[in-house]
């Protein structure tokens, strides 16, 4: 079988990395035409420890993830190593690039970085579903699996970021739409089950559970639109960038400046990116009950590609709604190449998620393409760098800052920085090409800890807490 046709499991992390876990030959399967998660015979009761599989994957995810956490180390590095000084894409100030293409690229590469996560986090979090349930598990058991997961991640956000008030990063929003995503799936299934049950009366069981779950489909797709689109309603103009507003809605909706006092700075508030997370679930959705052939599934990645710029270019070039504050670019997006795809991310924009996710289903499209031609190559090895970084990318994300934060300790005390160990002064730091070199002696380094830690975690019991990572 195909690795692309598994029915695996991806342990969702950070950006939504995993290992894959699929059902031992002697575990009972359930059948593909059975609503998702309905009780069987073979359920595990509350309490009880559920049985574990053995490890799978799904290549181009694992590919795809390695390639994320390639991206997103650039442009952590580059506050720590480089001289290359770019503000981030938030509603109350937009970085201006005066002119630079170079600044522009460094920055737009790694613009892809959280959606592809959110993404491939819903699919993952419905694969290990999927996977679970042909284990037998309890929804209680697969339930406080994603809690546990994401307390993990919410932990790890605070360790990382020691200070009186509470930081929100991208692990904080990923803990909380890892939680959230697998109560929808949850829901949704137990909802389909009971439609399929219905629609059973008039048609065969296996058109009526298909039929069920083609709405269930479309309710995934028409919420994620609707989450997305929210933003774009709700964030205020500029003017209003020092307004106090209620801590509950800058947790979850909306991000803000650093606080003067208080005790929330809330950069990744986790409502908005979470539709991301529910497109991910309903592609995913959809490949499993309709069993698409790896071939086809690049096929429905490079269309979604297509649709996707073709709803991001016609509202870019309108400068309205989906574009939040357009106005603070100068010149405007319509008029400069490089305003044109410099898109609002804090929080992020219809304009920004269309063309990032575009991004991310063409790169997935190649990646499954390379999956089937070069699926006896070294491409497909366990020593590829992307599948490397793929499958331990929580432990690559905590580690790569400590890695480039040292180089730069290393590199001021032996005088080569001269600006001292501060990192957030840049005038100080390593001019190209040398930051180019030490980001990718980083990477050499990361490589050779995440294959250890990769070796390592794969001779824990799979429930191991050390696996989350």
């Amino acid at each position: 079988m195909n690795t692309t046709e598994r029915a695996a499991t991806e342990e969702t992390s950070t950006e939504g990395r995993g290992d894959v876990e699929s059902v031992t030959p002697t575990q009972p399967a359930a059948n593909e035409n059975t609503p998702l998660l309905s009780g069987g015979s073979n359920a595990v009761a509350d309490g009880e420890r559920p049985p574990v599989a053995k490890p799978a994957r799904l290549l181009y995810l694992d590919h795809i993830r390695g390639l994320l956490m390639i991206l997103q180390s650039i442009d952590h590095s580059r506050l720590f190593l480089s001289r290359i000084d770019i503000k981030h894409e938030e509603w109350w100030e937009m970085p201006d690039y005066h002119g630079s293409l170079y600044h522009w690229f460094v920055r737009f590469l790694t613009a892809i970085c959280a959606p592809g996560f959110m993404m491939t986090m819903g699919s993952s979090i419905l694969l290990f579903t999927m996977s679970r349930y042909k284990l037998g598990w309890h929804w209680s058991a697969i339930l406080k699996h994603f809690l546990t997961r994401a307390i993990v991640l919410i932990i790890v956000n605070s360790i990382m970021y020691p200070s009186w008030m509470l930081v929100t990063t991208v692990l904080f929003a990923l803990g909380f739409d890892m939680f959230l995503g697998s109560c929808v799936v949850a829901f949704e299934s137990l909802t389909s089950e009971r439609l399929a049950s219905y629609l059973s009366r008039t048609r065969p069981a296996q058109d009526a559970y298909k039929m069920a779950v083609s709405v269930s489909i479309a309710a995934y797709g028409i919420s994620a639109a609707a989450i997305t689109s929210l933003a774009s309603f709700y964030t205020p103009s500029v003017e209003h960038a020092n307004d106090e507003t209620n801590w509950l809605w800058r947790l979850l909706f909306l991000p803000h400046l650093p606080p003067k006092d208080g005790w929330l700075y809330s950069m990744y508030p986790p409502i908005p990116w979470f539709g991301m997370v529910l497109w991910g679930i309903a592609l995913q959705r959809a490949v499993s009950v309709f069993k698409l052939k790896p071939r086809d599934v690049g096929i429905v990645n490079a269309a979604l590609a297509v649709v996707m710029w073709i709803i991001f270019i016609p509202i870019r070039l309108n400068e309205g709604y989906g574009n939040i504050n357009p106005g603070e670019l100068h010149p405007s997006p319509r008029h400069s190449f490089i305003n044109f795809f410099n898109l609002t991310k804090y929080p992020p924009s219809v304009a920004y998620t269309t063309c990032t996710l575009g991004i991310v289903h063409a790169l997935c499209a190649l990646f499954i393409l390379a999956e089937i031609r070069l699926k006896d190559t070294i491409w497909a090895s366990d020593r590829n760098p992307l599948v490397v970084f793929g499958r331990s990318a929580f432990f690559f994300y905590v580690l790569h800052f400590y890695v480039y934060r040292g180089f730069r300790q290393v590199l001021s005390l032996v005088g080569v920085i001269s600006g001292g160990s501060e990192w957030q002064d840049q005038e100080y730091n390593l001019p190209d090409p040398w930051y180019w070199l030490s980001w990718v002696v980083g990477l050499v380094v990361l490589y050779f800890a995440c294959e250890r830690y990769g070796r390592f975690k794969a001779g824990t019991s799979p429930d191991s807490l050390w696996r989350l990572f």
